[in-house]
């Protein structure tokens, strides 16, 4: 009898230590293996396409996405963005990349998720695309 209440509560305290091991563990995890801040490609397609040295996969309903709209026109950045929940054949090109949300932003040969402003701000540098006086238009899809 008391070796099965030895057993139980040996089983509740693995229990109860995972629950609180479980998220610094998911943490530890995250900090000594770091998601990348871009993933490296061939988009030539979509630049030749579009013919913009920036392409944005985006919803009208992101709130990052806005922001990152608001960032490439403040700095005079030309881009074209395809607004996914708007055309269909935005939502084929943005599931080709195999993306998981948005914003997605393609510069030069990098794929960057997210509102990542240095990782983008470093890609243009890279890319040799500079911020210009006044913005241009900005083709939608």
């Amino acid at each position: 009898m008391l070796k099965n209440i030895g057993i139980a509560l040996a089983i509740a305290l693995c229990f109860l230590i995972g629950l609180k091991a479980g998220p610094w563990a998911q943490r530890a995890y995250a900090y000594a293996f770091p998601e990348p801040a871009y993933v490296e490609g061939d988009y030539a397609s979509l630049f030749a396409s579009t013919g913009q040295p920036v392409v944005l996969f985006t919803t009208t309903t992101c709130p990052w996405c806005s922001r990152l709209r608001e960032h490439l026109d403040q700095q005079g950045i030309a881009y074209h963005d395809f607004q996914i929940d708007l055309s269909e054949q935005a939502m084929q090109s943005f599931r080709s990349l195999q993306a998981n949300g948005v914003p997605v932003v393609l510069i030069g040969n990098r794929r960057i998720a997210g509102f990542n402003l240095p990782a983008i701000e470093e890609a243009l540098r890279v890319a040799g695309i500079a911020a210009t006086a006044s913005p241009e238009s900005t083709p939608k899809t």
